[in-house]
């Protein structure tokens, strides 16, 4: 794929892979700019024809997207081959995970990233788009320090009305809508709902990202274990200790039980996030 020029976009390196696809930098030949471009892995043949129309969904549904904390969809289509591919906004920093690798994370710091990647999913969110795999790898930030979120690989579009008819696609896409309804997503970072294998709705998202912002303030994530299983299991039944028992600078009246992980989200010219929410089962309003 290297030195292979797909459409206008010429292939410079690779960057990474993930579960769907691989991830190259490319420049646009057209307007001279540095773009990532991801392919499908594994495209070929009828039993993964779900997969290619996931990745098509995905295009679909994030290009419709716009949104300072989002990374840009610019384009999409298959290769001579027949390979899908997305070219997407190429975003030069590191990510939230690498981030906390190289350093400590203060809490006004932590606090000013999960609030941006909450703007961001509430603008997925207000497009009927949740993003399934909220992670600190799927978060980035960019040398002028801005929050982009990555990767709707595992994105679900709901609530959007009935299939087009008339769409060439209809029948695998309702086939892939069946076949969707597994455990997806990363095993530290699932919601209950998708630990059990249920259906989600934004809230899952929501759970993950208290999750994240977990990790920025403990410095550990909230649920581990020795497989995916055991981890599950966790995030199911187990309650993680307050973060404030990991970090003395966290105050105590944080909370930290699973129904506090959803954030509460105040929506007025941008969102808003309410760290001291009375989170209880009965009255929490996320």
């Amino acid at each position: 794929m290297i030195g292979q020029t797909i459409s206008h976009y010429r292939v410079i390196e690779r960057l990474g892979e993930g579960g769907m696809g691989v991830v190259y930098l490319a420049e646009d030949t057209l307007l001279g700019r540095r773009v990532a471009i991801k392919t499908l892995t594994n495209s070929a043949g009828p039993g993964n024809q779900h997969f290619r129309t996931r990745f098509l969904r995905e295009a679909r549904a994030v290009s419709a997207l716009s949104h300072p904390h989002i990374a840009t969809i610019h384009d999409y289509g298959e290769t001579d081959e027949g390979q899908p591919y997305i070219v997407m906004e190429f975003v030069q920093g590191e990510t939230l995970g690498e981030l906390m690798l190289r350093e400590t994370m203060t809490i006004p710091r932590a606090v000013e990233i999960i609030k941006e990647v909450a703007e961001a999913l509430a603008e997925a969110h207000n497009h009927g788009i949740i993003h399934r795999d909220i992670k600190p790898s799927n978060v980035a930030i960019n040398h002028r320090g801005e929050v982009k979120v990555l990767d709707f690989g595992l994105a679900k579009q709901i609530d959007l009305g009935p299939i087009d008819p008339s769409d060439p696609e209809r029948q695998t896409l309702l086939n892939t809508e069946t076949r969707e309804g597994v455990i997806l997503g990363t095993p530290m970072y699932l919601s209950p709902e998708q630990a059990l294998g249920l259906e989600v709705d934004a809230r899952s998202d929501l759970f993950s990202l208290g999750g994240v912002f977990y990790e920025c303030l403990a410095g550990k994530q909230p649920f581990f274990g020795g497989s995916p299983v055991e981890i599950c299991a966790k995030v199911i039944r187990d309650e993680p200790p307050p973060p404030s028992q990991l970090n003395a600078d966290v105050p105590q009246e944080l909370p930290s039980s699973r129904s506090s992980m959803r954030f509460r989200l105040a929506f007025a010219n941008r969102a808003t996030i309410s760290l001291n929410c009375p989170m209880s089962e009965a009255n929490c309003a996320c």
